[in-house]
């Protein structure tokens, strides 16, 4: 495709660098940019991406497993049921992210992969915007593009294997990036203090809850500094700590209520909180952070490993320039040492350090690097800025090569390969079936990590919860939770009768055991599958079942 061979140029990917480095090193020399270069450097800058991403933006197919996990369950909410955790719970995918992936559907377009990833580049570069502009709040316009531009790269060229962006860390952080923009505004010396934003910064930080619980200590820390701030430079009143309060609770108060209405608050509770409180490892917070950042994982793409060692090292050293500058008492400096401490307990938390996880560095790791540029002065600091182009000119040299051995073979590719959504052998054989049958909106379920099948085929998921990890306490090996989703499991398979259901044949596309032995441990399933369901083929690691009544037909 012409527009392939262009966007992954690697002519214009070099050329757009040295452009970069030409006006940092401009900055660095002679000061602030002129209005027009801004302009031009965040044209250059979306270019830049687009380079880096286009297989994700062109090719409409799912990248893993993930992606077609929460699209397909984002679906459902169009197709089953409205009602978010009535029907489809989404477990540390909270309805908030969820809701991203139907802003396609909700502006008239079809189905496909391409379009939700559409929504997550305009969300990360809108939340690269906020960032910068938090960062700009912080230390001023002079030196900020240099130290922003390593971040930005990260963003803008890693995670290209498998696009991890569409995961939940990036709704959190449009929320938090928004929350924090307003908080820096404030923060700027001899201006008026804005209540409003305050209690908008506010509003926006608790939305992010809902997207994924983690976000929560992000959120509560911002929420912390923002009324500290505000009682050093004009005090408390009654009615500000009042609206304060209900801006805090708003968004809450909303949702909870929606659910409460619809009868699905106690299946928000299970899902939602105490899935999520009993998610990860059972392991001392020590252990987990040093697993987290110190520990090599192989669910890291391998341009990112290293960055996790450099934003502890960075989170290390801002206490000791803290207290070496006498800045104690300074909030901003407080800010960033705190919510950088706060960033690495958050990743950690959870016990498994999968590499999506550390999207969350990103929101601080700027901050970071401002404050120690704005601490270091002279030849410390010169050392300092220029020590950071060659950071960033190395990580670009390997990003470029990485990128080329991962897709310069799909460059080749004809339209068809990225415009066909349905691929998968096992979807078009149950798109067959079906009109053999001449089944009309047929449902499935899965008894695996195949949910792409839900989207190819377009058959919408019979039960709660897509990938059945928690009917085998695969994350949460909580007995009480167990048993209940196996009920909930049941009834929905009672209730909606799915025509179609799939089973593992062995764990290729799954890390857990969801194979007809596994399902034998649930005794009360398996005996209703085996009365109900049929073998009618197998094919691509993957049993295919049939409801009974459909067989003699």
């Amino acid at each position: 495709m012409p527009i392939i061979d262009i966007l992954d140029s690697t002519v214009i990917k070099v050329t757009i660098f040295l452009v970069f480095l030409s006006l940092l090193v401009f900055e660095m020399r002679r000061g602030q940019l002129k209005k027009l270069s801004g302009y031009l450097l965040f044209f250059l800058s979306v270019i830049f991406m687009f380079t880096f991403k286009w297989y994700p933006l062109v090719f409409n197919g799912p990248l893993n497993g993930d992606e077609a996990f929460v699209y397909s369950t984002a679906l459902t909410l169009l197709n089953v049921d409205p009602i978010p955790f009535r029907y489809i719970d989404f477990t540390t995918l909270g309805p908030v992210h969820n809701y991203f992936f139907l802003i396609p559907q909700f502006l008239g377009f079809k189905v496909s992969f391409t379009g939700i990833r559409w929504v997550w580049i305009a969300s990360l570069i809108l939340t690269l915007i906020l960032t910068y502009k938090s960062l700009v709040n912080f230390y001023g316009k002079r030196n900020s593009l240099l130290f922003f531009f390593y971040p930005f790269l990260l963003w803008a060229t890693s995670y290209i294997y498998d696009f991890n962006f569409f995961y939940n860390e990036l709704t959190c952080s449009l929320f938090l990036s928004a929350g924090l923009y307003l908080f820096s505004k404030n923060l700027r010396e001899n201006e008026i203090h804005k209540n409003l934003f305050d209690f908008l910064s506010v509003i926006l930080l608790s939305i992010s809850v809902y997207a994924k619980p983690h976000a929560a200590l992000f959120a509560f820390t911002i929420v912390f500094f923002i009324m500290l701030n505000k009682l050093i430079k004009e005090g408390l009143s009654p009615v500000y700590i009042l609206k304060f309060i209900v801006s805090g609770f708003a968004f809450s108060v909303f949702f909870l209520g929606f659910l409460y209405f619809h009868d699905s608050l106690d299946e928000f509770f299970l899902f939602y909180i105490d899935i999520n409180l009993g998610y990860g490892n059972k392991i001392g917070l020590q252990e987990r952070i040093f697993n987290a950042f110190v520990v090599r994982s192989t669910t890291e793409p391998g341009l990112n490993y290293f960055v996790k060692h450099l934003y502890l090292l960075l989170t290390l050293t801002m206490p000791v320039i803290l207290l070496l500058r006498k800045r104690f008492w300074n909030i901003k400096s407080i800010f960033i040492v705190v919510f950088s401490v706060v960033t690495i307990i958050s990743i950690s938390i959870p016990g498994t350090n999968y590499g999506h996880y550390y999207n969350f560095i990103l929101l601080s790791l700027p901050l970071m690097i401002g404050y120690i540029g704005q601490e270091l002065k002279g030849f410390w600091q010169s050392l300092y800025k220029w020590s950071l182009i060659v950071l960033c000119t190395i990580f670009f040299m390997f990003s470029l090569r990485s990128h080329t051995f991962r897709y310069d073979n799909l460059k080749e590719n004809e339209r068809d390969y990225y415009t066909n959504l349905v691929r998968t052998d096992v979807s078009k054989t149950l798109l067959k079936k079906a009109s053999e049958y001449k089944m009309e909106s047929p449902k499935l379920a899965i008894f695996d990590w195949r949910n792409e099948i839900y989207i190819e085929t377009g058959f919408m998921p019979a039960t709660h919860y897509t990938m059945p990890e928690r009917l085998i306490g695969g994350q949460v090996p909580d007995l009480e939770i167990v048993s209940k989703t196996r009920k909930i499991y049941l009834d929905d398979l009672k209730k909606n009768r799915p025509e179609f259901f799939l089973v593992a044949k062995g764990t290729t596309y799954s890390y857990w055991d969801m194979t007809l032995e596994s399902m034998k441990e649930m005794p009360n399933i398996y005996e209703y599958f085996v009365n109900n369901y049929s073998l009618i083929g197998e094919q691509s690691e993957l049993e295919i079942y049939i409801r009974n009544d459909y067989k003699g037909l």
